[in-house]
């Protein structure tokens, strides 16, 4: 029996939540230079860019897999976590070998920079930039996600203090000294064949805005023979 199932058979009512991680090819949204990896992690003991968190029964939720590319090792885990004592938890073991199958005519690919300046972190009006090449035309996109790790001093002055291809995208709101991860729809018209141009400014005095590893990707979803 599924070891989820098999929890939730002997103890429903004993359950506050279930989160469940994924283990797959995607955006590194923790840092640690692995895009093959339990995707996710915890801020202020919660957990973010997971596949979601349940909190009734059947405790299940959807993997919504259209913007991931093909891949057939991935696989899921869940975390459950208990009414009382409320600081215990259960991770189950992991369910492997699941595909996230080929779709005809269709690819989706994570496209990352390779000129990120190092720092990546703008203050007193210093502009940073990079670059994102795409090998697929606007037209042949379905769908785009930018996906963005930042840590937030915050923008001064400064309205577009993100931008991709002159289009602003708030990856670093508030001036609050966190990180932030961010993923955000992409027009496919705001895209190009070629060099994506990413810009960051920020003219605060003190700690501006810094995108931290692996640097801004773009996940596309495009037609291919």
């Amino acid at each position: 029996m599924n070891p989820v199932a098999k929890i939730l058979e002997t103890g429903r009512n004993a359950i506050a939540s279930v989160d469940f991680e994924g283990w797959f090819n995607g955006y590194d949204e923790d840092g640690n230079t692995l895009t093959g990896d339990w995707h996710g992690f915890t801020k202020n003991r919660r957990p973010e860019a997971h596949l979601g968190t349940a909190t009734a029964a059947p405790f299940a939720v959807r993997w919504d897999t259209a913007l991931l590319p093909a891949q057939s090792a991935a696989a899921v885990r869940a975390v459950v976590h208990f009414r009382a004592p409320t600081n215990v938890v259960f991770v189950t073991a992991a369910t492997r070998g699941l595909e996230i199958a080929h779709r005809a005519g269709v690819r989706v690919a994570l496209f990352a920079s390779r000129d990120l300046p190092t720092p990546f972190w703008s203050r007193t009006s210093q502009k940073k930039q990079c670059t994102i090449e795409l090998p697929v035309a606007p037209e042949q996109i379905e769908s785009a996600e930018l996906h963005v790790n930042a840590w937030t001093g915050g923008a001064g002055e400064v309205r577009d203090y993100f931008t991709l291809n002159g289009h602003p995208f708030p990856v670093a709101e508030g001036s609050r000294h966190e990180l932030i991860y961010s993923r955000l729809k992409v027009d496919p018209p705001h895209l190009r064949h070629g060099a994506n141009r990413i810009e960051l400014m920020s003219d605060t005095e003190h700690h501006g805005i810094e995108i931290l590893l692996p640097g801004p990707g773009v996940m596309v979803r495009y037609k291919s023979p």
